[in-house]
């Protein structure tokens, strides 16, 4: 059973922390988050998802934007604004995603980047209602 998604938009200076990603030989962007577990709430997901992925403990500040997803029918992401509490953003080697994470190499690659929201629209930013979110909010 595939899993609905949180994803956190975490902002610093006018950037976005985004993660970089290159997979089977396809170099793109995501916005840090993943799978809500069974009884989790999304706020709940998000919050466990930015220490896993980002060794940071976040504060939910507004629900950014909610829609089914365009790659997988019957899955809701939903993504929320977020404060940072505590921590600076870097890959987490207590995180249970550590191992592929740390072991980056050309065909499995991940990097915490933070991004200028003014250059958004050049980066391959997935999924695109996010990014055209992005475009349209920091006009």
């Amino acid at each position: 059973m595939t899993k609905n998604r949180a994803g956190g938009l975490l902002f610093k200076a006018n950037k976005i922390l985004l993660i970089h990603r290159i997979k089977d030989s396809k170099e793109y962007w995501v916005i840090p988050g993943g799978g809500v577990e069974a009884g989790e709430s999304f706020e709940e997901a998000i919050k466990r998802e930015m220490f896993e992925e980002a060794s940071v403990a976040v504060e939910i500040k507004e629900k950014a934007l909610e829609f089914e997803s365009t790659f997988v029918k019957g899955v809701k992401e939903v993504y929320f604004i977020l404060n940072l509490v505590a921590g600076e953003p870097k890959l987490n080697p207590e995180g249970p995603e550590a191992i592929r994470m740390l072991q980056s190499n050309q065909e499995n690659f991940y990097e915490l980047v933070w991004v200028p929201l003014s250059e958004i629209s050049n980066y391959l930013l997935c999924p695109e209602e996010v990014k055209q979110y992005l475009i349209n909010y920091f006009k």
